[in-house]
Formats: structure tokens, C-alpha cells, sequence
């Protein structure tokens, strides 16, 4: 919860972050409350949603910063290649893959506790960790979605960089 409360001031004031981004960060911080605080099982969910999950970024960070050093990425091309490689095999093995069953079940179980609580502040804790939990979904069939529209640009020869609504570069693969 606390890399997300920091990720959300840095990512307005000094990244200039993504809308989606910090969605994600926000729907991160509800959802992770409810384990956090909620003490009716779903601790459960704690090794997967904030742990294995996070296990995707690591390739995710050394991937971005061959993107972020164009130099490094021409200096070492394979390295650059190897990390987009298994960012996209870690992405998709974990943040759908194994995500999908995951968040299914969470889901159902959030929506019996909440036609279940008896009062107010435990629905509302359901609900909105609910609505987050379909939010960060929404946000990985989104990202899946990209990277393999830069997986189809790459295979036609069309490269794997492109733009986004906004002018700025999406992410390669």
C-alpha cells in the first residue's frame, strides 16, 4: 500500500504518468486494503496479488530502462530483446493466465461477504474493493491487449513501437 501512495504523487508531479496508471495505483490501494484490514480470509489472496504478481515488474523495470537509455539498448541489443522477451512471457503467464482464475474467485467470495456484512462500512469496503478488483482486470486485458497489438506490428514488420492518443510512444515488446 505504501509504494502506491508514493507512486501516486510522483507518477502527477514529476513522471507525468498515465491516467491508467494511476488508476492502477488507486484500484491497488483499495484492493489491497481489503486484505489488509478485512480479517475474513482474504489473506488468502496476499502471496498472489502482492507478491507472484509483482514478479512481472522486474523484467517490467529492466525493460524500461533499456527504453529509457536508447544508448544502452544499441549497446546491448540481446539484453534489450531478452527483457522485452520475458517481460511478455512473466506478463502474460502471470498477470492473466493466473490472474483470471484468481480474480474470479476473489470477486465471488468480495460479493458473498458483502451480501453478507452486517453493516454498512463492511459493504462499502466490499464494494469498493470490488469495483477496484474489475478495474486493475479491465487494466490487464488492457495491457495484454497492447502488448500483443506490438506483438502483430513486429510480426507484419510494422516494428512494435507506436503511439497512443496522447502522441507519446507505447510501450514495446
Amino acid at each position: 500500500i505504501g509504494y502506491q501512495l508514493w507512486s501516486i504523487p510522483v507518477g502527477i508531479w514529476l513522471v507525468n504518468e498515465h491516467s491508467a496508471m494511476l488508476a492502477h495505483h488507486v484500484c491497488v490501494i483499495v484492493v489491497a486494503s481489503m486484505s489488509a484490514f478485512f480479517t475474513n480470509g482474504f489473506r488468502y489472496f496476499t502471496p498472489f496479488f502482492y507478491g507472484l504478481i509483482e514478479s512481472s515488474s522486474v523484467p517490467l523495470a529492466v525493460m524500461n530502462a533499456f527504453r529509457g537509455n536508447p544508448q544502452l539498448a544499441q549497446r546491448y541489443p540481446k539484453a534489450s530483446q531478452m527483457s522485452r522477451n520475458m517481460f511478455i512471457i512473466s506478463f502474460f503467464t502471470v498477470r492473466f493466465v493466473l490472474w483470471m482464475p484468481q480474480i474470479i474467485d476473489y470477486l465471488r467470495i468480495a460479493a458473498m461477504l458483502f451480501f453478507t456484512c452486517r453493516t454498512t462500512t463492511c459493504q462499502v469496503g466490499c464494494a469498493m474493493s470490488w469495483i477496484s478488483a474489475v478495474g486493475l482486470t479491465f487494466l490487464q486485458l488492457l495491457w495484454a491487449t497492447k502488448i500483443v497489438r506490438g506483438l502483430v506490428r513486429l510480426a507484419s514488420g510494422g516494428g512494435g513501437v507506436g503511439g497512443d492518443k496522447r502522441g507519446k510512444k507505447e510501450k514495446a515488446v
